[in-house]
């Protein structure tokens, strides 16, 4: 199973390969284009256009009180993150994360 490409199962050596590659893009030695071009030839997805965060996650397993409690506070983090980076995935993870809470607190409120 392990050769089966379907599965996602990386050989160790594709893998290091991999890291040596993200390695080299995040040094800039290599464009996005380029990084993307030879991890999609190796099997991997680079880039999904629709993906909303919010859909992979689902807490009715978990004590909402608390989850929801815990959101919050990560939301803050980020928040003040972004407010200190230049990078912009700290403000995209503080906005997905206020529509996984919106999404839970709507569902919450459907069943009270």
């Amino acid at each position: 199973m392990n050769e089966e490409e379907i599965y996602g199962i990386k050989r160790r050596e594709k893998l290091s390969y991999v890291k040596t590659l993200i390695g080299r893009y995040v040094r800039d030695e290599r464009s996005y284009e380029e990084l993307s071009r030879e991890l999609e030839e190796l099997g991997y997805i680079t880039m999904v256009e629709d993906y909303k965060p919010e859909d992979s996650v689902d807490l009715k397993w978990v004590k909402l009180d608390h989850a929801m409690e815990r959101i919050k506070k990560v939301i803050s983090e980020y928040e003040h993150k972004a407010a200190q980076s230049d990078y912009y995935c700290y403000a995209d993870l503080a906005e997905a994360l206020r529509r996984i809470y919106e999404k839970e607190r709507t569902a919450c409120s459907a069943y009270v």
